[in-house]
């Protein structure tokens, strides 16, 4: 029972993931982070399981999370440094949770570096990039008894005039900023279109705009819920359970149905996907659909 448990453990996780990523609200990037590296610490605890039959299915589940995590981490953590609420300290926290201390914060300087090069790409695209701080002038300052303007040539008044400015691009200048309470209810997307952000990030907002907005569907477009090869929709849908069994369950229905008799078969498959009602008038708009009592 001690191994059930554990796969128990293992399969709940997949689910609430897979059923999260494979929904009708199409979740985007900055849930990705969030919800995958707590798989990845079980396997990692799991695999310094004694059980020769733990271990070896944890190990063979390691590889091929590894796999999809190496081609990915990257651009997904960098949509979790987008998120005003964590930024790089998140990615710093789970690195150093996983990894250990050195190979974790060498990872999350990966990550950084990564934001670096491609905040630059969009900022090439765009004139601005750099907010100077600091003291734009320096100050009066009155004349002493002793006049010692003549003693400089003109110069000296541009003299190392650029030590004085520290220039900091607009991604220095968001992950300097405050966190913001995490466990408020933010829209991610909104928050960087706001006309505040939008003027003091215009190109790292281009930026988080685009990284954001990466959809994480777990299934290709064209072969989510086809029965049998059959493709239901042009575009990808997500039906709710009771929609699906009714579906398979008419084809099983009209398997023998007369080529000529298909046609009703197709009549069903849409009206399903286009009804949005309840289970009593569903029942009876398919009934019709398919001329059974």
């Amino acid at each position: 029972w001690k191994k059930v448990e554990v796969f128990c453990k293992f399969f709940k996780l997949y689910y609430y993931l897979t059923s999260l990523f494979s929904g009708d609200k199409y979740p985007t990037s900055d849930l990705f982070f969030h919800r995958v590296w707590p798989i990845q610490y079980e396997l990692l605890e799991e695999a310094k399981n004694c059980d020769c039959v733990i271990n070896a299915l944890v190990m063979k589940m390691l590889r091929k999370f590894d796999n999809y995590w190496e081609e990915c981490s990257l651009i997904l953590s960098a949509a979790v440094v987008l998120d005003p609420r964590y930024k790089m300290r998140v990615v710093e926290y789970v690195y150093t949770k996983i990894y250990g201390r050195v190979e974790g914060f060498l990872k999350a300087q990966s990550v950084h570096d990564f934001l670096i090069i491609l905040f630059n790409e969009y900022k090439e695209k765009n004139s601005s990039g750099l907010i100077p701080s600091g003291p734009s002038q320096m100050q009066q300052v009155s004349k002493t008894q002793m006049d010692t303007s003549d003693i400089y040539s003109d110069d000296f008044d541009t003299y190392g005039m650029g030590k004085n400015i520290v220039e900091k691009s607009e991604l220095d200048m968001y992950l300097q900023d405050p966190l913001l309470d995490r466990k408020q209810d933010l829209d991610i997307l909104n928050w960087w279109k706001s006309v505040e952000n939008e003027y003091c990030f215009p190109c790292l907002g281009k930026l988080a705009r685009d990284v954001l907005s990466i959809p994480m569907t777990s299934v290709a477009s064209k072969s989510a819920f086809s029965v049998g090869g059959r493709i239901l929709a042009p575009s990808r849908c997500s039906l709710p359970r009771e929609h699906l069994e009714a579906l398979i369950c008419t084809r099983d229905w009209v398997f023998g149905l007369k080529e000529e008799d298909q046609g009703h078969m197709d009549a069903a498959a849409e009206a399903m996907l286009s009804l949005d009602v309840n289970a009593s008038t569903s029942q009876g708009a398919l009934s019709k659909m398919l001329h059974v009592d």
